[in-house]
């Protein structure tokens, strides 16, 4: 799946309803600096956003667990890559829910420069 998703120049991350990153485009590891290997098993919220950033998203990541929540459809963000730097991404957003099991889809634009 990540080969079809490197087509997009487009920043994609999927993360599961732990925080763990499942999936990334090539444009997402460039962004962050490190390999699509590297990225896939990091914690989301732990290790690739900013200080008091990572826990407020985490706790709204846990209220979008209940199926009749939906996530917004676009919100603005700092995130930190691999040598420190913090970059801001305009992500729109997407849950799947399969049962208990939510994997939360994004697809962002670098807007650090705008």
């Amino acid at each position: 799946m990540d080969t079809y998703l490197d087509m997009f120049e487009d920043i994609f991350v999927s993360v599961g309803s732990d925080g763990e990153i499942i999936h990334v485009n090539r444009s997402a590891a460039e962004l962050f600096e490190y390999s699509k290997d590297e990225m896939k098993g990091k914690n989301w919220f732990d290790d690739l956003m900013p200080g008091f950033i990572g826990g407020n998203l985490r706790n709204a990541f846990q209220v979008l667990k209940d199926p009749e929540m939906e996530p917004e459809d676009y919100f603005e963000i700092p995130v930190l890559t691999k040598s420190g730097l913090e970059k801001k991404v305009g992500w729109r957003n997407q849950i799947i829910r399969d049962g208990e099991k939510i994997t939360f889809i994004s697809c962002g634009k670098d807007i650090t420069e705008r």
